[in-house]
């Protein structure tokens, strides 16, 4: 997938992988699982069945995978 963001005037080309979408049951079903995959550089989305939700991405954003800033 490919992102055109738009800052102070200039415009960036960004390129990503698409996240992972999960409910909260499955995330609380495998946290170990999900943990990792985040810490590797998935980035997942939890879905409360209250349809609040909640971003899961590696604690260094270095870390993120597909992600290119050009």
């Amino acid at each position: 997938m490919i992102l055109l963001s738009t800052c102070k005037k200039r415009t960036f080309v960004v390129w990503y992988k698409a996240m992972i979408e999960i409910t909260e049951n499955e995330w609380q079903a495998d946290l170990d699982k999900w943990q990792e995959k985040a810490e590797k550089g998935e980035v997942v989305l939890i879905k409360k069945p209250d349809g609040a939700k909640i971003l899961m991405v590696p604690q260094d954003p270095a870390d993120l995978s597909g992600l290119c800033d050009i």
